[in-house]
């Protein structure tokens, strides 16, 4: 049996100096540009689900 992680595929759209700044911070980070924008919002999230409890 396989241990593998299935993850989904998401698209979005942003100008092109987001884009710069988002792969200057994940290289910053030794992070894929995808594991950043992944990590960012999985703490939106979670902050969201702070918020809504109050």
């Amino acid at each position: 049996m396989s241990n593998d992680v299935r993850t989904e595929k998401i698209n979005f759209t942003c100008d092109p100096e987001t884009k710069q700044y988002l792969r200057i911070w994940a290289a910053r980070e030794s992070r894929t540009l995808s594991n950043l924008v992944e990590k960012l919002v999985v703490e939106a999230i979670e902050q969201d689900k702070k918020n809504q409890t109050k």
